[in-house]
C-alpha cells in the first residue's frame, strides 16, 4: 500500500519536497497520524484491518486470516505470459552471474574504503560483509552460502575468537539495488514521460544490474552505463551480448571526459553510493560532478540521499539540485504498530530524487 511521505530536512510533515533519510525515518510515524500525508483508500482499509485482527482471539484471527487469503486470491492480478518471460530472463542473468562472481562480488584488485564518518563509521573488514542485493535478495541465497562456508552471519568479538561465544551479528552491505529498489525508481520514481524516448544513464553500472532490468521492463528507455572497472564492463558485455539487451556500456571515468560525454545525453541518472565505499574524499568527487553534470532539467535519483553524503550547503554545491518529492510505501510494520520497520520499506527510503538546474 502507498501514501506520501513528503517532509523537509527540518522534519516537519509539508509537501515542498522529500526528505534526507535520517529525518523521514524521524518523521514517519508522526506522518501516519496527520493529515499532511493522507491516507487512499487502500491504506485505511489496510489500518482497520490490521486493528481488528489484532483484537480478535487466536483461533479466530486464524479462521479470518485463511478466508481472507481465499478472497484475495480472487482479485489477485497475475502477471501476463510476457512478464512471466522477462522475470525469468532477469532470473537467469541473476543466475549466471552468481556463477561468474565471487561470494562477496569484488573485482579483481578492486580498491575499497571504509568510510570514516556518518552511518557507517563503525564497520571495518572484521564486522562487515559484501552481500550484493541484486544477486542475493533471498535469504535462501544467503544461507547457502553460509552452508557451504563461503560466509557468515556473525562475527567474533573476542581476541580468542574459537574459544570464546562472544558474537555479534555481521554487517550486509550491497553495491548494487536490488529488484524491489529497482521497482521502486522505474515505478515511482521515475514518470511515463521522463523515460519515454530518454537516456537512462547508471554511474558506476558495476555488475549492470539496473542495465538489465531497465532493458527488460522499460523498453521504452534508452539504458546506457559508464563504469571505470574494466573487469565489470567486460562481465557487463558479455551478459547484455548472451541475452540479446540492446544496452551500451562505456568504459570510463565519470569525472572525466567519458563522464562529461554521457552526462550531455542523458536525461535520467541514476547513483547508487557512488562514491561514499571507493574514496576517501566525497565532497571532491562531488564537486568535480557538479561541473559535468550540470544540465537543466536532468533527472537525478541517488541512494543516498546527495544531503547524507555531501555538504550540499557549500558554495560550490549549492543551486545544483533541487529536491523532488517521492512517493514511499508506507511501512507495514509501522501500521500494524511494530515499531521496527520492515527492511524493504527502509531500503526504499534511502532513494532520492533531484532535478538539475
Amino acid at each position: 500500500f502507498f501514501g506520501f511521505i513528503l517532509g523537509t530536512m527540518k522534519k516537519k510533515c509539508t509537501d515542498d519536497g522529500p526528505r534526507t533519510e535520517s529525518a523521514c525515518k524521524k518523521a514517519k510515524g508522526a506522518c501516519a497520524s496527520t493529515s499532511c500525508c493522507p491516507r487512499s483508500i487502500a491504506e485505511q482499509l489496510h489500518a482497520e484491518w490490521a486493528e481488528k485482527l489484532a483484537a480478535l482471539e487466536t483461533q479466530d484471527r486464524h479462521q479470518f486470516v485463511y478466508l481472507m487469503s481465499q478472497t484475495l486470491e480472487k482479485y489477485a492480478e497475475k502477471p501476463s505470459p510476457e512478464m512471466v518471460a522477462k522475470q525469468d530472463r532477469l532470473a537467469q542473468i541473476q543466475d549466471e552471474l552468481r556463477q561468474e562472481l565471487p561470494p562477496d562480488c569484488m573485482g579483481p584488485k578492486e580498491k575499497f574504503f571504509y568510510p570514516e564518518d556518518g552511518d557507517f563509521a563503525e564497520y571495518n573488514e572484521r564486522n562487515t560483509a559484501h552481500v550484493d542485493s541484486f544477486l542475493y535478495h533471498d535469504e535462501d541465497l544467503i544461507d547457502d552460502l553460509e552452508e557451504q562456508g563461503l560466509m557468515s552471519r556473525y562475527y567474533c568479538t573476542s581476541p580468542l575468537c574459537g574459544y570464546s561465544r562472544k558474537v555479534e551479528k555481521i554487517n550486509f552491505i550491497s553495491h548494487s539495488f536490488s529488484v524491489h529498489q529497482m521497482q521502486f525508481i522505474f515505478d515511482e520514481c521515475l514518470q511515463k514521460e521522463e523515460l519515454e524516448g530518454k537516456t537512462v544513464l547508471d554511474v558506476g553500472s558495476r555488475l549492470g544490474a539496473l542495465l538489465y532490468y531497465g532493458a527488460l521492463f522499460h523498453e521504452e528507455a534508452k539504458m546506457v552505463g559508464i563504469e571505470i572497472n574494466p573487469f565489470f564492463v567486460k562481465l557487463q558485455k558479455k551478459m547484455l551480448k548472451r541475452h540479446k539487451l540492446a544496452v551500451n556500456v562505456i568504459e570510463g571515468d565519470v569525472l572525466g571526459d567519458a563522464g562529461s560525454e554521457v552526462f550531455k545525453a542523458a536525461n535520467v541518472v541514476i547513483m547508487n553510493n557512488v562514491f561514499e565505499w571507493f574514496t576517501k574524499d566525497q565532497s571532491s568527487c562531488f564537486k568535480q560532478l557538479r561541473r559535468t553534470l550540470s544540465k537543466p532539467g536532468t533527472v537525478l535519483i541517488t541512494n543516498p540521499a546527495l544531503e547524507d553524503s555531501v555538504d550540499m550547503t557549500d558554495p560550490v554545491l549549492q543551486n545544483w539540485v533541487r529536491p523532488a518529492p517521492l512517493r514511499y510505501p508506507r511501512s507495514p510494520g509501522l501500521e500494524a504498530g511494530d515499531p521496527e520497520p520492515n527492511e524493504d520499506f527502509e531500503a526504499l527510503l534511502t532513494i532520492h530524487k533531484y532535478i538539475v538546474l
